[in-house]
């Protein structure tokens, strides 16, 4: 250890390294430096003034804590939660290195007024040496797609269901507060979250309440309602009337957090204390969400009128309010791109481009939350062309500004629910008023009522934070009279000709738009676009529903990509898909006649789904031995077949009565001809005398003899009569 530094010395040194040492307090500091300067349990972060003072000042109640997702398969990041905001925390450097001294003296100019005293030196010790820091960054938080996937197992269905479920399986469940110290978020955001995702508590956990559940009792609130006459928008609802006579039904606890979180209060003289409103738009939405999640799409004017009828009466659902612009729902519909600069809200020209479309459900929370790019990425590869206030909806919940954070200070699971009924919300939003109809809560409950007719309402006004960061990631345009994006930088494919490895080319990329470097380019032997095509399409034939309206020649081209799995027969599913759908575009010049040898059970699998085969032979294929069970499947197995060869099966009266039964008894049989020729085959079939030889091999029937009916006459005229069917026998056993 070096020795220590005397006053002398110190003073010495100054002198030595500054001529005049007149503007030097009489103070000095001598530093030490810790012998672990990299000091790894000690961290700087940043922070805001307000932050500063809140720290400062918050005393005993510390209302900053660290949180991350507890996931040991990856590192997580780490935020710094408040009571009402989240911060992620990002390692930064420094430009230089920062020495960290708790007891270093700063003079000040008090310091400098004072009189001189004798010099002296005091020792600091330099704790630790840092050259990066935490920058925090306010945040969107939850991500709720992660806290979805933490609380998928704890679905509720009902309180009937609960009770049947096997309480020796093994559940997680969470209470609010095990939540809270486990989701990175704070306590407001927290509570906004579980809102949205209808998270509710049973017996002292959260759990997601299913929407048919939800949808179930606010039908049953609003029976009642019809049945008492209540004039809701008006007068309110007795909510605690409503939780004892439904009590029967629905649990209490259940019922009061329904009024909880779809109904409010309003603070006024003229409503009689107890009663609470609807929520009009959770209500709407809850309705709306309920009727997509029972099919994946919806045709667009079906879907009014289904809707209009199933929410409560005297409301108005609005579309673009309550679903399509808030990140619920996506409307499919083909928009034609127009020059850029288009107004900012969607008028009537844009409600045209909707007409004949389908909508089905997506909501925002099923979507990737990792960031805004990664969001945009999986929507435009759904939809290439968006609506502003559409696309919106869906990132607004990554944006800090982009959506109303409802966040409340009081929350129901803190609550004793089960004792008392906690309506918390005091106001509505005003824009849901106008979603009242006014005419149809007037009608009494058991009169007709005619629904105002849904048109496309206007939606809210796109804040500006969400425009500029639209602006940013995608490409606006105009589309009939309205604002749409689609991708700034669209993808463009290339098939490299030396293997089968697809290259990503940026169209807009400087590389690409060099002249010279495309007249570098030796294009010789690249694939032409239309096989690049047909290649691909082959690859995802599994998502073709139809190829009518493609050329024979393309379609001859799929079908070699997809010859593969018919030769190797890997993927029956796959090959049973290709016969429907190429049945159904060419008919029967992709499929008229076919011939079996082997693997019966795959090709009738596989020949069931076409549309255009009329001749089917399955000469000596041991169906009256090995397949007699295929036998009641021929009989159906193609409604367009005509011709049926089954000849050398060894087929007996019972086969043939397994194999027409089908034709029998629904008599909607197109087959002409049945061959049941062949030593092996008739050798085993009764002479059914009421039938005559025709030609050399041919038989037509005659109406039985009384007496000559052997044991298949019966069942073989009757279908042969039925369904005008000629049967061939060998002439050797007539």
């Amino acid at each position: 250890m070096p020795s220590e530094r005397s006053k002398e010395d110190v003073f010495d040194l100054l002198a030595h390294a500054t001529s005049d040492v007149t503007g030097f307090h009489n103070r000095a500091q001598l530093l030490t430096v810790n012998p672990q300067p990299e000091a790894p349990d000690l961290l700087l972060m940043e922070v805001t003034p307000a932050m500063a003072d809140q720290l400062l000042t918050s005393g005993p109640n510390f209302d900053f804590c660290f949180k991350s997702f507890k996931d040991s398969s990856q590192p997580q990041a780490a935020y710094l939660c408040s009571d009402g905001k989240t911060f992620k925390l990002l390692e930064a450097e420094t430009s230089n290195s920062l020495l960290i001294a708790p007891k270093l003296w700063i003079p000040t100019k008090k310091d400098s007024e004072a009189p001189a005293v004798e010099p002296f030196v005091t020792k600091t010790n330099i704790a630790a040496i840092k050259s990066c820091y935490l920058e925090t960054v306010a945040v969107r938080a939850p991500p709720l797609n992660k806290l979805k996937q933490l609380l998928i197992s704890s679905s509720f269905a009902g309180h009937i269901e609960e009770d049947d479920r096997d309480d020796s399986a093994p559940s997680q469940f969470y209470s609010f507060q095990e939540l809270l110290e486990n989701v990175p978020c704070s306590k407001s955001e927290l509570i906004a979250a579980l809102d949205r995702l209808n998270v509710m508590l049973w017996e002292g956990k959260c759990r997601i309440f299913e929407v048919d559940y939800l949808n179930a009792v606010i039908q049953a609130i609003f029976d009642l309602v019809d049945e008492n006459a209540w004039n809701w928008s008006k007068e309110g609802l007795p909510a605690a009337t409503i939780v004892l006579s439904l009590s029967k039904l629905y649990p209490a606890s259940v019922t009061r957090q329904v009024f909880h979180r779809f109904f409010y209060r309003r603070r006024s003289a003229a409503v009689r204390a107890g009663h609470v409103f609807p929520r009009i738009g959770k209500i709407c939405q809850l309705v709306g969400e309920h009727l997509l999640s029972v099919t994946s799409k919806f045709a667009l004017q079906d879907f009014f009128s289904v809707w209009s009828a199933a929410v409560p009466r005297g409301m108005r659902p609005r579309l673009r309010q309550h679903l399509t612009c808030v990140g619920r729902a996506v409307c499919e519909s083909h928009l034609e791109l127009a020059p850029a600069g288009g107004p900012n809200n969607a008028d009537g020209t844009a409600d045209r481009a909707h007409r004949g479309q389908s909508i089905s459900l997506l909501r925002s929370e099923d979507l990737p939350d990792e960031s805004v790019e990664a969001r945009l990425e999986v929507l435009f590869a759904r939809q290439a062309v968006w609506p502003e206030a559409e696309l919106a909806g869906y990132i607004a919940d990554l944006v800090i500004g982009g959506a109303s954070e409802d966040c409340r200070n009081e929350f129901v699971f803190e609550r004793s629910v089960e004792e008392e009924l906690i309506v918390l919300s005091d106001s509505e939003d005003d824009a849901d008023l106008e979603s009242i109809d006014l005419d149809a809560v007037d009608l009494a409950s058991d009169g007709g009522m005619t629904r105002v007719p849904l048109v496309f309402d206007k939606p809210k006004l796109v804040p500006a934070a969400l425009g500029t960061l639209l602006a940013h990631h995608c490409r606006a345009s105009g589309a009939a009279g309205a604002r749409v994006y689609t991708e700034k930088y669209p993808r463009k494919w290339v098939l490299n000709s030396r293997s089968d490895c697809l290259f990503e080319v940026v169209s807009s990329s400087p590389l690409a738009q060099d002249p010279n470097h495309k007249a570098a380019l030796d294009l010789s032997g690249v694939p032409l676009l239309t096989e690049l095509c047909c290649a691909a399409i082959a690859r995802c034939f599994c998502l073709v529903d139809s190829l009518c309206g493609v050329p024979d020649h393309l379609g001859r081209r799929i079908f070699d990509y997809l010859l593969p799995s018919f030769q190797t027969q890997s993927d029956d599913r796959l090959t049973r898909q290709a016969v429907g759908v190429f049945s159904s575009a060419f008919g029967e010049d992709f499929l008229h006649a076919f011939v079996v040898t082997a693997s019966v059970p795959f090709w009738l699998t596989v020949l069931s789904a076409s549309c255009s085969l009329r001749e089917l032979r399955l000469d000596d294929c041991e169906l009256g031995t090995r397949y007699a069970d295929l036998l009641p499947r021929l009989g159906t197995i193609c409604t367009s077949l005509h011709y049926l060869s089954v000849r050398f099966n060894h087929l007996c009266n019972d086969h043939v009565r397994a194999l027409t039964a089908a034709a029998r008894y629904t008599r909607r049989s197109s087959l002409a001809c049945l061959d049941l020729s062949g030593k092996n085959c008739a050798l085993y079939l009764h002479h059914p005398p009421s039938c005559c030889l025709v030609g050399n091999n041919t038989v037509t029937p005659r109406e039985p003899q009384p007496g000559r009916s052997g044991p298949a006459v019966g069942f073989l005229w009757h279908w042969l009569v039925n369904t005008r069917t000629i049967v061939i026998l060998t002439s050797h056993h007539l």
